[in-house]
């Protein structure tokens, strides 16, 4: 990916939040990777904890779907979209709701994989990927999806 690219992935990625500024520096080519990728980190606040299925065989040849905790403690940022969609069903209805969890290059989260991040207030929320991890220079990301009851 060429310099420009990333800097408009950046871009879209960090535009509503306080990364701005860290892009701008960026940008102006005024930084290291390693200084950028720093400072992106301390943003990390939220800690989340990643769930993962394996399948595991019984002697009698059934298949069992267990979770398995991968990843404790791992630090993040959580980003929500502002966009939400109701499910009209039988009442009550469904909240979905998508998020993007910025993490650092040291992890890697499976697509489908479950993910409760822990927010500095205290609330825990409960995510599953949506799709494959992106792989930046100075963080990763995944897509996250959410629903609830209204």
């Amino acid at each position: 990916m060429r310099f420009r690219e990333k800097i408009q992935c950046l871009k879209c990625t960090f535009s509503h939040s306080p990364f701005v500024n860290v892009v701008a520096k960026w940008e102006r080519g005024g930084d290291s990777i390693e200084n950028i990728k720093k400072d992106i980190e301390r943003f990390f606040k939220q800690k989340c904890f990643v769930t993962v299925w394996q399948e595991q065989k019984t002697d009698w040849g059934e298949t069992l779907i267990i979770e398995e905790e991968q990843i404790t403690e791992m630090p993040c940022r959580l980003c929500r979209n502002v966009k939400t969609a109701v499910k009209n069903t039988v009442l009550p209805s469904e909240i979905v709701y998508d998020a993007i969890l910025l993490f650092p290059k040291e992890y890697v989260i499976l697509a489908g994989s479950k993910i409760e991040v822990e927010q500095e207030y205290g609330e825990n929320l409960v995510f599953y990927c949506a799709g494959e991890m992106i792989d930046y220079d100075t963080h990763n990301e995944i897509a996250l999806k959410r629903e609830s009851i209204a």
